[in-house]
């Protein structure tokens, strides 16, 4: 197994365990570094592997990181020697069917008018309710399918192999495909890149 590997086991197991929480919820973020402040700034990096769950993706999350380390001052190459390696991975480390309620609501009957109304001669008195605002009358229970969605970046020297960068983001998603999750997944990763 790679030293990219086993340095990221450590993160991957603890992403697995701690990052169930509720749909909707922050991308779960650790990170490590080795880089200077600014030492990046104008050196090139090639994405040399980008491995994805979702079929067919790779490339488009190959180009949603590239324009992320461009925006941090990365200059990318797609051949010859650069100065870092970057690797990233997708994976689902959790499928489950999730249940949660959504509110019933109806119009309360606060009271009656009488209407009047005259036909022929004949004078017929009705009562029609009086509705308020909507009230919520009861709760109806939904299901929908949740996985847990999980990157794991790595940016290492070309020359030493040295890992100067990694980190793991992981959060639940339902009814949102991979390519809309992956930009605010590393949004988070990469937030006052490299870190303390």
């Amino acid at each position: 197994m790679s030293n990219v590997a086993n340095f990221l086991r450590p993160l991957l197991i603890l992403f697995t365990l701690g990052a169930l929480s509720a749909c909707g919820s922050p991308t779960q973020v650790a990170r490590y570094h080795h880089m200077d402040s600014q030492d990046w700034q104008g050196k090139s990096v090639r994405i040399a592997a980008v491995q994805s769950e979702s079929a067919g993706e790779s490339a488009a999350l190959k180009n949603i990181l590239a324009q992320n380390l461009q925006d941090l001052g990365f200059m990318i190459t797609e051949r010859g020697q650069a100065d870092y390696i970057a690797d990233i991975r997708d994976s689902i480390t959790d499928r489950r069917i999730e249940t949660y309620e959504t509110p019933i609501y109806e119009k309360k009957v606060i009271g009656y008018k009488t209407v009047r109304q005259s036909d022929s001669g004949t004078t017929v008195t009705t009562y029609q309710p009086v509705y308020g605002d909507d009230e919520v009358a009861g709760y109806r229970t939904n299901k929908r399918d949740v996985i847990t969605r999980q990157l794991s970046l790595v940016i290492h020297d070309s020359n030493d192999q040295r890992v100067l960068f990694s980190a793991s983001g992981s959060r639940d998603v339902y009814n949102r495909p991979a390519t809309a999750v992956w930009p605010e997944m590393l949004d988070a990763m990469l937030e006052d890149f490299p870190g303390e």
